[in-house]
């Protein structure tokens, strides 16, 4: 009896535990989710106005425009920088090549999700426009508060003097 008493609570305690690590799991996961994106959302999504008024906002108000970023910044991944605030220069080079233009071509379906099309023109122009990368690049950022500086630099090659560009992330 005593056995039985001691196995069966060894069982218990064994489920418990199997439990709690599930539990701490399932938590982990949604932890990891929720801090992905970071939303004010005030309680009963009711805020005070400048005038004393009680109106109603969305969490979803900068959803958007979260979008937006997240998906200019893996642009900016892909071509060379390491966020916004990157403060170096890339070269035409580097933005314009075969890697990035295919990157951008894939990422065209979720661009339009989030982009108006009249406002990131070459979503529509990658056959026809030269500086396709270049000119996505630039319209997506500058829709969401940045230009890219443009600096033209002399360049020597095999004696010959040319000109070569190079831009940067600059805030609007």
């Amino acid at each position: 009896m005593f056995v039985e008493n001691s196995i069966n609570e060894k069982k218990e305690e064994k489920e418990e535990q199997r439990e709690e690590q599930k539990e701490e799991k399932e938590n982990k996961e949604t932890n990891e989710v929720s801090t992905s994106i970071n939303l004010i959302n005030p309680p009963n999504n009711q805020i005070q106005n400048d005038n004393n008024k009680q109106e109603c906002v969305s969490k979803y108000n900068n959803y958007i425009l979260q979008r937006k970023k997240e998906l200019t910044l893996d642009l900016l991944l892909c071509i060379g920088y390491t966020s916004f605030d990157d403060t170096k220069y890339v070269t035409f080079h580097e933005i314009q090549n075969e890697r990035v233009e295919t990157y951008i071509i894939g990422m065209l379906s979720a661009l339009k999700t989030v982009f108006k099309t009249y406002d990131i023109r070459s979503m529509n122009r990658q056959h026809k426009d030269k500086r396709f990368c270049l000119n996505i690049a630039r319209q997506l950022l500058q829709n969401i508060g940045y230009t890219l500086k443009m600096k033209t630099y002399p360049l020597i090659r095999n004696g010959i003097i040319t000109s070569s560009t190079k831009y940067k992330i600059v805030k609007k």
